[in-house]
């Protein structure tokens, strides 16, 4: 049986604006995402771009749990504070 799908490195990089708008998140978080080094990109001509083997591998990392990291902000410290008061529900 064929497959309906390009192996990875069958298909063309993608531009890390079009990836962005594509995954919903906002440019300075692929910006962060990037300087952590969870996001590797290729630069062309001064333009990032992703590869579609490194979107496959970011894709596995993130659903095998490597960016995982305990809730931050407000929520967090609301939370945290109402278990202080009123002990775990």
């Amino acid at each position: 049986m064929e497959s309906t799908n390009p192996p990875p490195y069958d298909s063309p990089p993608m531009a890390l604006d079009k990836w962005i708008a594509e995954v919903g998140i906002n440019p300075s978080t692929a910006w962060q995402w990037r300087r952590k080094g969870w996001l590797k990109t290729v630069n062309i001509a001064g333009r990032h771009y992703l590869t579609a083997t490194q979107r496959a591998e970011f894709v596995r990392r993130a659903e095998a749990g490597e960016f995982a990291q305990a809730p931050g902000g407000a929520l967090a410290k609301h939370n945290n504070r109402a278990v202080a008061l009123h002990g775990p529900n």
